[in-house]
């Protein structure tokens, strides 16, 4: 209660660091987290997109980190072969610039989301 009484701080802003869009009757979609961009051979890519893609294209589970320069994709189920090709061929990224690991499963949190810090540190 106090909390609400303290008014506006924030000038009708909340920093999360979640990205959104707004369409034209006014209604908010998450995009991502700010965090969970990086930028590979001057391209500005998403994780959670790239995973997205990855996951439909070869119909396995996949996890994506790194920072800005170098990607690190770990690929539950194997297609590290052709997800290689995938990455480069239809992102332009060139394969120096990011590296494929071949998991038996990716890891969860208890609560059933992919665990991203068990790979930022691998």
């Amino acid at each position: 209660r106090e909390d609400l009484l303290r008014g506006d701080e924030n000038r009708g802003r909340l920093y999360t660091g979640d990205l959104a869009w707004r369409d034209a009757e006014g209604c908010y979609f998450l995009a991502g987290r700010k965090s969970r961009f990086l930028k590979l051979a001057g391209k500005r890519f998403s994780l959670d997109r790239l995973e997205q893609l990855l996951e439909e294209r070869f119909a396995i589970e996949a996890v994506c980190v790194g920072q800005d320069e170098r990607l690190r994709v770990f690929l539950g189920g194997g297609a590290a072969d052709a997800a290689r090709e995938y990455l480069s061929a239809v992102f332009g990224i060139p394969v120096s610039r990011f590296e494929i690991h071949a998991v038996d499963t990716i890891r969860k949190t208890a609560s059933g989301k992919k665990q991203y810090s068990a790979y930022e540190q691998v």
